[in-house]
């Protein structure tokens, strides 16, 4: 281990990399959606990664449903949860010409 590395910064260079990459495009087709797996993608070819592509399109409606947070569906509590969790987040959000 090089000696300017503190030890718990090389262990986590050395682990898997968990990203969440979030779009907030409503719309289907997305070029945001292919952005955000394009990233991903760049991002797995440089090390090893866990993935997770959270597509608000698929989930808005539920999402937007519930007042508080107990009143989530599983599925949007696990998209929660997975959000939270990750160490690096991507968020990318279609851009709205003036």
């Amino acid at each position: 281990m090089a000696p300017f590395l503190h030890k718990r910064f090389h262990q986590s260079i050395m682990s898997k990399l968990n990203a969440v990459a979030v779009t907030g495009n409503l719309t289907v087709p997305s070029r945001t959606v292919v952005l955000a797996r394009a990233i991903l993608a760049a991002l797995e070819s440089l090390r090893e990664l866990n993935a997770t592509l959270i597509d608000l399109s698929a989930i808005g409606p539920r999402l937007v449903c519930a007042a508080h947070r107990e009143d989530v569906d599983p599925t949007v509590e696990h998209v929660l949860s997975a959000t939270e969790s990750n160490a690096t987040p991507i968020s990318s959000s279609p851009h709205c010409p003036r």
